[in-house]
This record gives C-alpha cells, structure tokens and sequence, in this order.
C-alpha cells in the first residue's frame, strides 16, 4: 500500500468538523510508546534474577529488587552482586544494619569484592564511623586505585576528618578519572577552602555552577566565598541563582524536601545516570527549564548518547507538554540508530502535538515500512493523515490497521471505531 503521496499532496481543510477535532486531539495527547518488553521467560539463573533486581533497582522499586535478588540467592548463596543489591535495597530504606550484613555476606564470599568494600565504606561514613569507613576504602583503594568513585568516598571521609590536604588529594583524582563532575568540583572547592586555597577553591566552585546551574548549594558556597574574597558581583549573581533555586515549587515544603532527596541521591552517587534524569523531570514540573536541561544532559552523557534513554526522555518530555524540548532528545535518538520504531513512534506522536502533521507522516511512514504488520504504526499514520483532511489515505490506514492487529487489539479497536464515523464526517480528497 502507497501511502507517500499523502506527504506530497496535502488537502488541507478550511473547517475542522466535530470528529476530525476529536482525532486531533486524540493525535496531541496519545502518549509516547514505550519501548516494547520481549515475553517473559520462565526464571531459571541467577543472572536473569541479577537483570530483573537490576531493572527495579533503576526504577527505585527496592521491594521488588530485593525480592528478586532474594530470589536468586536461594539459588546461589554466594553471588556477591545479588548480596549487593540486597544491600542497596536496605541502605535505601535506612536500614543499614541489614545493608551492612548483606555487604559482609558478599565478602565472605569473595574478600575482594571492591563494589562491596566501597559500599561498605559508604555506609561506615554516613553513620560517621570514619575509622571502619577508612579501613573498607583503604581495601578497596588497593584493588582499584582507578576508581572515581572510592577515591571519592576516600575524600568526603577526610573531609569529615577536617583532614583537607588528603581530601583535595583524593577529590582531584577523582576528577582525573571522572572529569567535569559538579559534585567532586564541588566537594574540592571545600576541600580547597579547608587549606585556605581561596582562589582555587573559589575557581571550583565556579566550575561546579557552570558545570550544574541547578546546584543550590554550590551556589550558596560560591556566593559565600565571593563575598569573603570581596568578590561582590560574583557573590550578588550566585546568591541570586542561590534563592531563585531555593523558590522552586513557591515555597511548597514538599517540593523542597524532594529536591534534596533527589540532590542527596547524586551526591552519593554521580555517576549514576538515573539520578540526575530524576533531579532533571522535578525541574520540568516546576518550571525550571534551564536547570532541567542541564541534568538532562549530564544524563544522557553518562549514558553515552543510548537511543532508548533519550527515546525515554523525549517520551516523559511530552508527558509533561512539553513536545518542542521533546523533539530535540527524540531527533538526537534517531541520530544514533534511524530504525529505532519506538523513536520513530515518539518522534511522529510529539509532531503530531506540534501540530506538525506532514512531519507526523513521514515518521510513521518509516514506522510501516519496517514494521508493516504492526498495528499501532498504521493507527498513528492514520490519524496523522485526518488531521491533514485526507480522507482516502487516512481510511486506507486505518483499515489496514484493522487487518494486521488482533481482534482485541487496541489499536484496531480504535480504527474500527474511528471508521465508523470518518465516511460521514470527513470530506472527500480531491
């Protein structure tokens, strides 16, 4: 079925009637397809146990992560990374008696296990136990002398131990590793400070908001320190950013609450993309568009451009209408992989928000053309094609849609419904 002149010959209608009103409404506010899950498979290894605990952990679903790694330790007791997650799991809900066991199960199991060690360090710090944390890092150190993260933790605790020339020490290899991270600038700019290098410090604390222009309190900080060096403009712009931040959400306490959570979670972890996409959708919802972008691209960064993660962030974009930004992160999926279907999907359905409806065309065109007996392509090329009035191209959709989808298939459904009323209510293409 040739449906590519619908693109080239548009019928644009001079009146919209009732039902193709409806259509494009129905076209704006049908959300993004999520990615399609392959069936479930019966569980038999620990490894797809390790994937589906993995899977919840990133969507902070700890029950479930730790039923599942629960689950695949009666199988093997001694997989460490399960014993981890466990762990994660505990130490998310503060429960870090618990968390702490399960860590010292890994290491029973496995005494060079660094991501326990390194956890087990995390934890020994929060409860500011900064001897036991020392002894795990120090391990862990030992064995990885490359990783960001230890040499990180190593930093906060001789920072805690007011001990600020190992912490600067420890902080910069860390960026060595881990380059432009906010949170390790951040925390060398305190480290830096601590030894009275107050330009230094001052300079990564600039870099910090530069690199993170939603970090309230490397705002607060750098305004600070500005203000002791006589800095006075630096120190007015950075205040400034400082209660514009801490206005968000007008004053609502919850707002406030969840942007230190959200904040906390990427202190205690920078390299996770997961959370600073989190920070970045709370942004959105309050309105804060510069600052939402700037943890939207860090994540994406950490992700190294992966189409199904800006494919998802497109998605959640238009959820929150907000189609133009949308389409920017959809576009740059499909820069890495041009037949990903669920990009295409979202790319046509965030035109068809923008009322950008030929654009919508040639989206779901390319949808049909690699998934021809998929009905959801069909149903969307349809509705795009009524919202530019071409009724016979539109019903040719919509039928095929029919033909190709299962009787109770959603997608079908609607198109049978849909034509039922478009012959009477839509008028002809000349």
């Amino acid at each position: 079925m040739d449906l590519s002149q619908a693109r080239s010959h548009p019928t644009f209608l001079c009146a919209i009637s009732g039902t193709l009103y409806a259509i494009l409404v129905l076209l704006s506010a049908c959300s993004p397809t999520v990615d399609k899950p392959s069936p479930p498979a019966a569980i038999t290894t620990t490894e797809q146990y390790r994937h589906n605990a993995r899977q919840y952990l990133e969507n902070n679903r700890y029950k479930d992560a730790a039923s599942a790694a629960n689950t695949g330790l009666l199988i093997d007791s001694s997989d460490v990374e399960l014993h981890n997650i466990v762990a994660t799991c505990f130490a998310a809900e503060g429960r870090y008696t618990l968390a702490i066991e399960s860590l010292e199960n890994a290491l029973h199991f496995q005494p060079t296990f660094v991501t326990g060690l390194l956890n087990l360090g995390g934890i020994y710090t929060k409860l500011g136990q900064n001897e036991r944390a020392t002894n795990y890092l120090y391990k862990a150190r030992e064995l990885n002398p490359n990783n960001s993260g230890i040499r990180r933790r190593l930093g906060e605790v001789y920072l805690t131990n007011s001990q600020y020339a190992q912490a600067t020490q420890e902080f910069a290899a860390a960026l060595r590793l881990f380059p432009k991270d906010a949170t390790l600038l951040y925390y060398l700019g305190q480290s830096l400070e601590g030894e009275l290098r107050y330009e230094e410090a001052l300079q990564s604390l600039q870099r910090a908001t530069l690199v993170d222009i939603g970090f309230t309190d490397a705002f607060y900080r750098l305004g600070i320190l500005a203000r002791k060096l006589g800095r006075e403009e630096l120190a007015r712009k950075a205040l400034e950013q400082f209660k514009h931040l801490r206005s968000i959400g007008t004053g609502k306490i919850e707002v406030h609450k969840q942007v230190e959570r959200l904040r906390a979670a990427i202190l205690n972890a920078p390299e996770e993309a997961q959370h600073h996409y989190n920070l970045g959708l709370l942004f959105v919802r309050n309105g804060y568009f510069a600052e939402a972008e700037s943890k939207f691209d860090r994540a994406i960064s950490l992700q190294s451009g992966n189409p199904k993660w800006l494919n998802t962030l497109a998605r959640d974009l238009a959820e929150l209408k907000q189609p133009g930004v949308a389409l920017r992160y959809v576009e740059a999926a499909l820069e890495q992989d041009t037949t990903y279907v669920p990009a295409l999907l979202t790319a046509g359905q965030v035109s068809g928000q923008l009322q950008r409806y030929e654009q919508a065309v040639a989206y779901f065109e390319q949808v049909v053309s690699i998934r021809p007996n998929d009905s959801e392509g069909w149903y969307f090329l349809a509705l795009s094609l009524s919202s530019l009035g071409q009724k016979n191209y539109a019903t040719a959709a919509f039928k095929r849609c029919t033909e190709v989808g299962e009787p109770q298939d959603r997608f079908s459904k609607k198109a049978m419904q849909l034509l039922s009323e478009i012959d009477t209510q839509l008028p002809s293409q000349h």
